[in-house]
């Protein structure tokens, strides 16, 4: 079996590296955006998988608001999220 070498990249070559924070702004942000159009379901979720909003964070620091599972944002069921 032989490999053959790719030609090398014509120049000037650029490279853009990304993350999906930067395509669509925070994950936990768009999760807490959620919750919000989620509220009843996310109340019905406080007592039957005991989520909180309580911060497990001592201030000055601070995190995205929303019901969480042991420090974790709890994900609603939405199809673009998943």
């Amino acid at each position: 079996m032989t490999h053959q070498v790719p030609p090398p990249l014509p120049q000037p070559s650029h490279l853009r590296v990304f993350d999906i924070d930067s395509i669509y702004g925070s994950l936990d942000e768009e999760v807490a955006a959620l919750q919000r159009e989620y509220r009843p379901l996310m109340k019905d979720w406080e007592e039957k998988y005991r989520i909180t909003t309580r911060s497990l964070l001592k201030p000055p620091q601070g995190e995205i608001t929303g019901w969480r599972k042991d420090g974790k944002l709890a994900v609603p069921p939405n199809l673009t999220i998943k």
